[in-house]
Order: structure tokens, then C-alpha cells, then sequence
């Protein structure tokens, strides 16, 4: 005959059947629980990667394309250019320090989130004052006192000088022969060509009749028409960047400092 203790301990009727089955069931749920935390150490890394990507995926789209805009490359330099790919060397050191350790990292974090903030926000913020700053002079009627806007007056005058040298039957400048050698001598008239495309302009300081399209002058001076884009185009998407930037980073900041006990409890590397 089987004991009895044993047929209700199979059973799982009596005290000591409940107990027991009770204790494996805690031992399975602490099992599942320690697997599932261990899974989410080991995908850590990649998942705060992709967030931090989420996370400024529109602030750098709208800073790659001002930082490549004509415009911009023409009267900012190439910094913009530069600094705009920062964030996503941020966003790499910091996947690369939590795969070291495959658990958070209180420096990791703080570079992969406010580090590209900080630095899209920065740029966001001198490209909106520049802009403003030169959509002033370039609206100015004085083309003599802004050494970057006299300049262009005096490409385009050459290259006015240029055209009145042409066959009449040239359809604009560029349709004269010899264009292209002079033109290497002049790499201004490029960028000039590229306004009377653009934005429909003629002349620089002053209307006058369009070089590179056929046509009389219309509309607005080439360095009028600049002055708006700047100030208005560019400079409202650099201050959405900014806004938005500045959002994230102080919210950022705000979490972490109302989670710190909490990531501290939890193994957050602190070194």
C-alpha cells in the first residue's frame, strides 16, 4: 500500500501538498522573473540605441537639411555640416559603453540623450541668430557696408560685363561662348545663377534684368530674396530644433534626477 502522507502530498490536497506546491510555484514565478530581467540587460543596449534615434530622428532630419541648404553652405561655412552628424557619434559611444556592462550606465544615458540635444540645440540656436543677423544687412539698401554682399555685387556686374559681350542670339549668360572658362574664374556665379533659379530673382543689391533666364526683371533682388529666406525659412526651422531640443533635454534631466534612487537600486552603473 502507498503512505498516505505521500498520496496527499501528490495530490496536492492537505497542508503539505498546498505548501509545496506553492513554494515550486514562487521558485518558477522568481525563475521567469530573473530570466526576463536578465533578457532585458542583454537587449538594453540596443533598445536605448533605437529610442535615442526615435527620440531625434526629426531634429536631425530638419538640421541635415539646413545644414546642407545652399543657403547656409554659402554664408555659414561648413560647420553645420559637421556638427550635425555629432549626435549619431554620441548616440554610438554610448550603445558601445552599455555593451560593455549590458546594464545602464548613469554616463551612458546622459550622453546618448542630452548630448545630442545639447548640441543640436546649440547649433539650432546660432544658425536662427546668424540668419537673423544677415537677413538684416542683406535686406539693408547699402551694398557697400556688408564686405560679403559687395562682393556678390561685383560678380555680378562681371558677369553683366560678360553678357553685354555676347552674341544677341544667346539665350542668357550661359549660352556665350567662352562661359564656362570664365566662369571658373568667377565661382560666385554659380551660387548667383543658383538664386535667379531658386527664388525668381534678378540683379543683387538692386533689380535688374535677369543674367542666367531669359526675361525682364522681375520680383525681388536676388540679396532681398536671400534676406527672406534666412530669416524666415531658416530661421524658423533652426528655433523648432531649438524648442524642441530644449525640451527634451531639460525633461530628460527631470527624469533622471526623480529616477535616480530608483536606477541606483536597480544596479545603474554611477561610475
Amino acid at each position: 500500500m502507498n503512505n498516505p502522507i505521500q498520496q496527499v502530498t501528490r495530490s496536492g490536497d492537505g497542508p503539505y501538498g498546498s505548501t509545496v506546491a506553492e513554494l515550486r510555484a514562487d521558485a518558477n514565478t522568481d525563475k521567469r522573473a530573473e530570466q526576463s530581467g536578465r533578457l532585458l540587460q542583454d537587449l538594453f543596449p540596443e533598445f536605448f540605441a533605437g529610442a535615442c534615434l526615435l527620440l531625434f530622428c526629426a531634429p536631425l532630419v530638419k538640421s541635415a537639411d539646413i545644414a546642407f541648404d545652399r543657403l547656409v553652405m554659402h554664408w555659414l561655412g561648413g560647420l553645420p555640416r559637421i556638427l550635425v552628424f555629432l549626435p549619431l557619434v554620441f548616440i554610438a559611444i554610448s550603445y558601445c559603453l552599455h555593451c560593455t556592462r549590458r546594464r545602464p550606465n548613469k554616463w551612458a544615458v546622459l550622453l546618448g540623450i542630452v548630448g545630442p540635444g545639447l548640441v543640436l540645440g546649440i547649433q539650432a540656436n546660432r544658425i536662427a541668430m546668424l540668419s537673423l543677423q544677415l537677413g538684416d544687412r542683406l535686406a539693408s539698401s547699402d551694398c557697400r557696408t556688408f564686405p560679403l554682399k559687395y562682393d556678390l555685387e561685383r560678380e555680378w556686374q562681371a558677369a553683366a560685363t560678360f553678357r553685354s559681350s555676347c552674341p544677341a542670339t544667346a539665350y542668357a549668360v550661359q549660352d556665350c561662348p567662352g562661359y564656362s572658362e570664365e566662369a571658373s574664374q568667377h565661382p560666385s556665379w554659380n551660387f548667383l545663377w543658383f538664386l535667379e533659379t531658386k527664388y525668381e530673382c534678378s540683379g543683387w543689391c538692386d533689380v535688374q534684368n535677369p543674367l542666367w533666364q531669359a526675361g525682364d526683371a522681375s520680383g525681388d533682388s536676388c540679396s532681398r530674396a536671400v534676406a527672406i529666406a534666412m530669416t524666415s525659412r531658416i530661421r524658423h526651422n533652426a528655433n523648432q530644433i531649438m524648442v524642441y531640443c530644449l525640451f527634451v533635454v531639460s525633461l530628460s534631466v527631470i527624469v533622471l534626477v526623480m529616477l535616480g534612487p530608483s536606477l541606483r537600486t536597480n544596479g545603474m552603473d554611477q561610475r
